[in-house]
């Protein structure tokens, strides 16, 4: 069977995406697991609900925001003011979908061009 692309971070590069400033908040998914577990579960965030809102139980877990590929998208439209980056551009990066939007966050922050308090509007 075909190897399928993620369409969703990793924890690794949802950790990244938080130390270039992008808001929790701004999660669509996020990530579980018991603090004597070794896996990840994955979840989604449901409509009205935030990752705030969400990782805070009272149970003794670990919570690590998560993007969907459709996310990343809609948050480089509205933060960098790009007209449009759809999935032929993100196929000629030649990187696995949110590894290549994660790497294109990057960028636009390390040249000031992702503006997050965007978000909040």
């Amino acid at each position: 069977m075909k190897q399928l692309q993620n369409n969703f971070t990793t924890p690794e590069q949802s950790k990244w995406l938080l130390e270039l400033g992008l808001p929790a908040d701004s999660a669509d998914m996020y990530y579980s697991k018991m603090s004597t577990e070794t896996f990840w579960s994955l979840y989604t965030i449901g409509s009205g609900a935030t990752y705030t809102s969400i990782s805070t139980p009272p149970y003794d877990f670990m919570f690590v925001p998560c993007w969907s590929v459709g996310r990343l998208i809609e948050i480089c439209n509205t933060c960098a003011g790009i007209e449009h980056i759809d999935f032929n551009t993100i196929a000629w990066l030649q990187a696995g979908w949110s590894e290549s939007l994660v790497r294109v966050i990057r960028d636009l922050v390390k040249y000031n061009l992702m503006d997050f308090s965007k978000l909040e509007e």
